[in-house]
């Protein structure tokens, strides 16, 4: 089956995905393509930044993880 490396980085370590559609390893040019439907875009990003605060947004990108319910 075609696969990615994916560096997860808790723990330390890659993570082999499979890749339908793609070559033994999925070359990056084909993982856009195969993910450039679910990837939002950047009308998309605004629409969802909207209306938030400086200081949401540093809770938002200063936060290592999110916690559930804590956004």
């Amino acid at each position: 089956m075609p696969q990615l490396l994916l560096w997860i980085g808790e723990p330390k370590k890659l993570m082999r995905l499979e890749m339908p559609g793609c070559a033994e390893i999925c070359p990056l040019p084909r993982y856009e393509e195969l993910v450039a439907p679910i990837v939002p875009t950047d009308e998309d990003m605004r629409c969802l930044f909207q209306g938030l605060e400086p200081k949401d947004l540093e809770r938002i990108f200063d936060t290592d993880s999110v916690e559930p319910g804590s956004a």
